[in-house]
This record gives structure tokens, sequence and C-alpha cells, in this order.
């Protein structure tokens, strides 16, 4: 049609998704988790995040990071939130192999408090991690496309 212009689009470089992610029984059901209250549904499970518009990545160096728990382990529901969004996204994707905690430092856990101004969230060798960790960052697993 005259007058109505293509849309573009800007390439993405690096995304980053904060949450939780479920890996118990209920396999399909599980998923990213956005609510605190699991009465609610605030769980993007795996059908939506395969139907998800894949977005324009970097073809050299687009990168999704999920920085939150257990995104990238299958645990009992067979499958990694973070291993799905790289093939539906088709973009090279991290996911945590353990239980995130908020830091004050991105390499080694530090307890954050309310005068904490910035924060990190990642897995670190600590508690639900090993107790007798070090609170050392741990490593995020990459996907492929």
């Amino acid at each position: 049609m005259p007058g109505i212009r293509e849309r573009t689009f800007p390439t993405v470089v690096q995304g980053q998704i904060f949450s939780h992610s479920s890996k118990s029984k209920g396999g399909e059901k599980n998923g990213l988790e956005f609510t605190k209250d699991t009465g609610e549904d605030g769980t993007v499970m795996k059908a939506e995040i395969e139907n998800l518009a894949p977005l324009d990545w970097d073809p050299r160096q687009g990168h999704l990071i999920l920085s939150g728990c257990n995104s990238r382990l299958k645990g009992t529901r067979k499958w990694a939130p973070a291993e799905v969004f790289a093939r539906s996204q088709k973009v090279t994707t991290t996911g945590q192999s353990g239980y995130a905690y908020f830091s004050t430092d991105p390499s080694k856990y530090v307890e954050i408090d309310e005068s904490s101004t910035t924060i990190y969230l990642w897995a670190f060798e600590r508690m639900r991690n090993g107790w007798a960790g070090n609170g050392n960052r741990m490593e995020g697993l990459m996907f492929s496309p």
C-alpha cells in the first residue's frame, strides 16, 4: 500500500531473563516462573516458549542469558528452558546449573541488604548448590541453536 512503510526492528545482541525455573513433577506444566503464588498462572511453559516469535538476533554475537534457578537443568521435567530457548529463538543461550542467589558481586556470593545499589542474579556454590561451597560463581551451560 502506498504510504505505509515496512517496519524494521533492531538486531538484538544480548537479552537476559530473570526468573525461577521449575523442574518438579508435571513436566510440561513446568517452565519459567514469574509469580510467587503457584495458584496463579505465572508460568511460561515449554509450548509457550517454543511458540514465541524469534527476535532478530545478531547471527555472530546474539546471546540470551537465563539468570534464574535451574534454567539449564532438565530435572524431572525432561527439558531445559535454556535449551528450548536456544532452539526456538535460534540463538546461543546460557542457563544456570543450580539455584540462583542475589549477590552484590558478580564473581562470588556477597549477601545483599537494603543499602545494595547493584545486584546480580546467578548460581553460586553455596547452600542448595553445596552447603560446604565457597560462594564462587558457578559455570553456566551454553546451548547452541
